[in-house]
């Protein structure tokens, strides 16, 4: 007996044309989303009280560091789309195959991330412009977000993975929980309470990695456990098969390259205004000057 005789014999039948159920299904996902949103200014807000260079620092380097794990993040969106296909089709152990085909994929790409973006960071503050001691704090940051680019993996395959069979409920409480603890692990690290040393900038970005982290670990206990890893065969870990990787990377990678440059596009406006700004303020300045050059000598 299928999912939707059930639904019948209890007289609740499921219409999965409307726009009710439409919103039952994007409601905890767009939740989600902008929980990680939140998260990043909940950083910027406590960093606010370390001063204006620690605050000049977060963004531009909470910018850069989103320009690699928005391309990552869009490739995932492939995922989606074959498992709901799966779904649909009642291959239901297909969903939890190209799950694990798409962290291996995934964990791949914040590993080389990893390992190229490290070593270029001093280089890439340099070239935006910015003060030494902004760009130490920049660098800073822009490191250990790398980190949390491993556990975003986990964040964002899951996300595809229980919108794609309809249950998205985990999703969202995950990521509440995943924000109350950025909450609290960014206050104790940040400014050094119970104990903890005072990191700083570099405690917001430890304590964003904790909360990616519990994210990653809830939503991967529920997929590991009960009906769902009996339904969807998901602890049955499958060899990498690059066939089902090409397929959500081919899917997946125009949304990911577009969100990349949108993205590259905004830390390049910033740029750009500062620039613009900086000139105005030294040309007002000597023009300042000049007048009072002029006013003087009279």
């Amino acid at each position: 007996m299928n999912d939707r005789s059930k639904s019948s014999e209890h007289n609740t039948p499921l219409d999965e044309a409307s726009l009710g159920y439409m919103f039952r299904l994007a409601g905890p996902v767009v939740v989600a989303t902008v929980s990680f949103t939140l998260m990043q200014f909940v950083d910027r807000w406590m960093v606010s009280r370390l001063g204006t260079a620690a605050l000049a620092a977060i963004l531009p380097a909470g910018f850069v560091v989103a320009i690699p794990g928005f391309c990552i993040m869009g490739v995932f969106i492939g995922l989606g789309t074959f498992v709901s296909q799966s779904f649909g089709r009642g291959q239901k152990h297909w969903c939890g195959a190209y799950f694990w085909q798409a962290i291996y994929m995934g964990f791949l790409c914040a590993l080389l991330v990893l390992v190229v973006c490290w070593p270029l960071a001093n280089e890439i503050f340099r070239m935006l412009g910015h003060s030494d001691d902004v760009a130490a704090l920049e660098v800073i940051y822009f490191r250990i977000m790398l980190f949390a680019h491993l556990g975003l993996v986990f964040v964002w395959a899951g996300m595809q993975f229980f919108a794609g069979i309809h249950r998205p409920g985990v999703v969202m409480y995950s990521a509440v929980v995943a924000q109350l603890v950025n909450v609290v692990a960014n206050y104790v690290l940040i400014f050094g309470k119970f104990g903890f040393p005072e990191m700083g900038i570099a405690g917001a970005g430890w304590g964003t990695v904790i909360g990616v982290a519990v994210n990653a670990a809830i939503r991967m206990a529920v997929l590991l456990s009960g009906d769902i890893r009996k339904e969807f065969r998901t602890a049955r870990i499958p060899r990498p098969d690059f066939g089902k990787m090409l397929g959500v990377f081919k899917v997946g990678l125009p949304a990911g390259v577009e969100m990349a440059i949108s993205i590259g596009l905004i830390v390049l406006a910033r740029r750009r205004i500062r620039q613009w700004c900086t000139g105005r303020y030294k040309c007002g300045s000597y023009l300042h000057e000049s007048g009072d050059c002029t006013h003087s000598g009279r």
